[in-house]
Order: structure tokens, then C-alpha cells, then sequence
């Protein structure tokens, strides 16, 4: 997966996941530099440093997930804007299923997440109303997010296997999820 973060608030995730055997622990370290361990059903998972800084405008990550075979919602992915003293956090609501085999690596394609005024109340916001100030600044409270989930595949997997170079030696399958809809309260749960 690849996040781009920026004073934009512009967020590109690549979602690149390996389906191994293995578990998880309340937050689980990125699956191509580190093993996991078993754990909860609820995952959490660490990003590793940033892979480019387009500086002034956003950093990009490559981020890779490894869970046991089983069917999953990708609900959230978070991130954080700002400069201390003012750091806020974005909740970016994907909320998309998808089923993994046991010893496969999958790629689930590329999310674009602009934020924008929200300007009903019928919009989910981009982040928490609180703390006041700061989620206000990076326009979390009084924003929404514009999601794209796309499929570029070919280009993305070159990315990965640029940064991580035995996975040339994988087949690597294209399951790109459905393009984004809001989702309902349903669908939160």
C-alpha cells in the first residue's frame, strides 16, 4: 500500500497485502520487512517510513499487510498532518471486503483520498471533532474525504519490487477492490 500525506491532505495508498499463514498482534509491522505473530481479529498495522517526499505537498508510503487466510473488511486507514504543536489525524473510511487464500501475495489497488469542505451533514468527516483546534486546522472536523480506489496494477507492483527486490521472484495476483462508495451506517459496523 502506498499513503501519500501532505499539507494538501492528499493521501495515494497502493494496497499491496501478503496472505501467509501467521496472525497478528494489536499492531502488526509491515509484512515485507518483519513476521507477525498471532493475535486479535481486529488488525492494526504499523507503516514504515516514507518511501518518497514530494516536499510541501505529501510523502508517499509503500505499506504491506500479512494476515492469516480468511475473509476481511478493510475498514480505515489513519493518518496524521500538522507540525508540532498542531498534529491532527484523518480516519480515511474504505469499509470494502475481500476474501485471501492461504500463501498468496495480493494487490488491492491504489486509493486517492482528497479531503474537501463538508458540506452536509450527511457527509462522513475526515477525522475527529476533538481536540478542537487541531483536527480544525488540518481541516479533519470540517472536511470530508473525495475516495478513488483504482487499478494500476502494473505500475504499483514496479514500485514494490523496486523497494523490496525478491518480489520478482513471487507471482503476485491483481484482486483490485470495487471503486469506493460511501458507506453505511451497515457497513460500519
Amino acid at each position: 500500500m502506498k499513503v501519500r500525506c501532505g499539507s494538501y491532505n492528499v493521501f495515494y495508498v497502493f494496497l499491496l497485502f501478503t496472505f501467509m499463514f501467521g496472525g497478528c498482534a494489536t499492531v502488526k509491522p509491515s509484512a515485507l520487512n518483519q513476521n507477525v505473530k498471532e493475535g486479535n481479529k481486529k488488525y492494526s498495522f504499523k507503516v514504515d517510513g516514507e518511501y518518497r517526499d514530494i516536499e510541501n505537498e505529501y510523502n508517499e508510503y509503500l505499506i504491506s499487510f500479512q494476515l492469516p487466510p480468511g475473509k476481511y473488511k478493510l475498514r480505515e486507514l489513519f493518518a496524521q498532518s500538522g507540525i508540532f504543536p498542531v498534529r491532527g489525524t484523518f480516519s480515511i473510511p474504505i469499509y470494502s471486503t475481500f476474501e485471501i487464500e492461504a500463501n498468496k501475495i495480493i494487490y488491492l489497488g491504489h486509493i486517492e483520498a482528497y479531503v474537501k469542505k463538508r458540506t452536509r451533514d450527511d457527509e462522513l468527516r475526515a477525522g475527529l471533532v476533538i481536540p478542537l483546534i487541531d483536527q480544525a486546522v488540518i481541516d479533519a472536523s470540517d472536511g470530508t474525504f473525495v475516495i478513488e480506489i483504482n487499478d494500476l496494477f502494473q505500475n504499483d507492483i514496479e514500485l514494490f519490487k523496486k523497494q523490496y527486490h525478491y518480489l520478482s521472484d513471487y507471482n503476485i495476483e491483481n484482486r483490485t477492490l470495487p471503486p469506493w462508495k460511501k458507506p453505511s451506517k451497515e457497513d460500519m459496523q
